[in-house]
């Protein structure tokens, strides 16, 4: 694949400063359309927006070379500025400082998108905060009231795909497993963690858990870069000539389903006694229903 095909899929909220009833209802739907453009002059997209007075929820694709932090840093600085250049009565607005982030897949994403735009309507009944508790019991994370206003909770899940150059098989059974340690040393350090690593000769899986400070576009390209040096190292002469793809494939995996991916990871070579890595990533591509360009370099 001599380009990247990524699609992290975002659910996001966060509320007012101290849970305020500051957003005017009038400016609801131009806050929404406004915070739609900040992320897409980021190059990312909004698939659904709701929320209600003293809160926002977003469904996003987050784009591959930029941290979520630093998204959702932009978005809240001048959706800030916007809201208080309109309305005299919020002239002291502002955003809690954190927010809840989980990522979803393609699957999930119509069940999410229904749930974001029904949630003005869930508010006649509950809280933000009995929200957000709903949230996080659905999910099995353990509470912490520091996520109502100070601290950020992420768990942005992703699976990464990528081959050797032209698929060529390199990653024999005898340096695979010391590779895979280094790949993970590479992810810890950059504050990521790393749920499962497997493949065969030609390519290789990793699950990973994204830190919430880092681009996914630079912790690849930190992971291919150091993996390449560590192999020459390891044995100049075989593979004095080895590079990774240009580009890879990732994409987001909701909390329930990332014990499923950790056990697809793991079985890489039962898997590909019957199929070869391009009738795997076709077969991902049709199990999430998109079309996915050719893993062809």
């Amino acid at each position: 694949m001599s380009h990247c095909y990524v699609n992290q899929l975002i659910h996001i909220m966060w509320s007012t400063g101290h849970q305020q009833y500051s957003i005017p209802p009038p400016l609801k739907n131009d806050l929404h359309a406004y915070i739609t453009a900040l992320v897409k002059s980021k190059n990312g997209k909004v698939l659904a927006t709701g929320g209600s007075s003293d809160h926002i929820h977003l469904l996003m694709l987050l784009p591959q070379d930029i941290s979520l932090a630093s998204l959702v840093g932009h978005v809240k600085a001048y959706s800030s500025k916007w809201i208080k250049s309109r309305e005299s009565i919020v002239s002291n607005f502002c955003w809690q400082t954190g927010y809840l982030a989980i990522s979803t897949q393609e699957d999930k994403m119509d069940n999410v998108c229904a749930y974001i735009r029904s949630d003005n309507d869930q508010h006649r009944s509950k809280s933000y905060s009995e929200e957000l508790l709903g949230l996080l019991k659905q999910q099995n994370i353990d509470y912490n009231e520091t996520y109502f206003q100070q601290n950020s909770f992420a768990k942005i899940y992703v699976h990464a795909i990528w081959s050797t150059y032209n698929r060529k098989p390199y990653l024999h059974d005898n340096v695979r497993q010391h590779l895979y340690r280094k790949m993970q040393d590479v992810v810890t350090n950059g504050r990521g963690v790393v749920h499962a690593i497997g493949g065969i000769e030609d390519h290789v899986h990793l699950l990973l858990e994204m830190p919430k400070d880092k681009a996914l576009s630079d912790l690849v390209r930190e992971v291919k870069t150091a993996s390449t040096h560590w192999l020459k190292d390891v044995d100049l002469t075989t593979y004095r000539d080895f590079s990774w793809q240009i580009g890879y494939g990732a994409f987001s995996v909701s909390l329930t389903y990332v014990d499923f991916v950790k056990q697809y990871i793991l079985k890489q070579k039962e898997h590909h006694s019957k199929s070869s890595f391009q009738e795997e990533w076709t077969a991902l591509a049709l199990k999430r229903g998109v079309l996915y360009p050719s893993m062809i370099h």
